[in-house]
Formats: structure tokens, sequence, C-alpha cells
């Protein structure tokens, strides 16, 4: 776990350093972390929980059209911040890392918890801010 943070943090600071202009890293932050935010309500509306018990139990689960709303909000900030091409190609990557983690909740947890949104969440935030490097 220890060292998934250290590489986590490392690629992230190595992504942001390469994009040296500071607007281009503000846009490439906001992005990020909207489009890995705004795919967690569709994993919780489309995948079981795996327990009662927990933070993502506690939560509750969003109806479909609150993770609609959810996404389309995300969505339009990653074009605002990056434009409509790579806001687009953003989200697919985004979209395809939510698709990931919930077949990997159905198959391997029997749905989905905290931890796996945690996990789902960072690595889209990761791989949205690679592809802002490798975009620009």
């Amino acid at each position: 776990g220890g060292f998934a943070l250290i590489l986590s943090g490392l690629v992230r600071v190595g992504s942001l350093t390469a994009l040296s202009d500071p607007w281009l890293v503000a846009a490439a932050l906001i992005a990020a972390g909207s489009s890995s935010r705004c795919i967690l309500p569709w994993i919780m509306s489309s995948v079981e929980l795996a327990s009662a018990k927990g933070v993502a139990a506690a939560v509750g689960k969003p109806s479909l059209g609150s993770a609609v709303i959810a996404v389309l909000g995300g969505g339009v900030l990653s074009v605002l911040c990056l434009g409509l091409t790579h806001g687009i190609i953003i989200l697919i990557l985004a979209s395809l890392v939510a698709w990931l983690g919930g077949y990997l909740a159905r198959r391997f947890l029997g749905g989905y918890n905290g931890d796996l949104l945690g996990a789902v969440q960072q690595t889209a935030e990761i791989v949205v801010l690679l592809a802002a490097v490798a975009l620009v």
C-alpha cells in the first residue's frame, strides 16, 4: 500500500511537471478531479453493494438520473478546461476506468465498496493526468 502511494505521488508530480504552463496544470487538475469523481455515482447506481455495512452502504445508492447528471457535470467541466476534443477523450478514458472498476467489483467482490470507489477514483485521476500530458 505504501509503495502504491509513493508511485502514485511520483506519477502525479511527473505529469504535472511535464505540463509546465501553470494554467495548463490548473486545467489538468480540475479536469482530472472532476472526471475522476463524476464516474463514481455511475458505478454506485449500476453495481450492487458488496455489503450492507460500511461507508459505501451508509452513503446510499444514487438514482440513475443523479448519476447521469454527475457524469454530465464532470464532462462539461472537463471540456471547459481542456477543450472539446481533449475533454471527450478524457471522459472516455475515465469511463473505461469506471467500467473496469465495476466489472472487477462484480467479479471479485460481489459488488462495490468504499475501497473500490476510492481505487477507481485514484486510478482515473492518474489516467486523466497522464492523458492530459500526452494530448498537449
